[in-house]
């Protein structure tokens, strides 16, 4: 289901910080290579966190309560 026309999307895609703070990079010289190391390194340091994540154990029950927001009564609102 898409949420907004494709011609609304293209511009704000191309205001992407991601792809904008890269081409900034790239425009002084920065080596286009080096960008593409730190990306592929990045991604294998997500997958291999990723890969841990699913491979260790299921947390301890007696844990789900654990460090849960409460509600600070009425003088936490505005």
């Amino acid at each position: 289901m898409e949420y907004r026309p494709q011609e609304e999307v293209e511009p704000w895609l191309l205001r992407d910080p991601l792809v904008t703070y890269r081409a900034h990079l790239v425009r002084p010289g920065m080596d286009e290579g080096v960008l593409k190391a730190i990306d592929e390194e990045v991604l294998r340091e997500v997958d291999d966190a990723t890969e841990s994540a699913k491979n260790a154990p299921q947390p301890d029950l007696t844990l789900i309560e654990r460090d849960v927001w409460a509600d600070g009564s009425s003088a936490w609102r505005n």
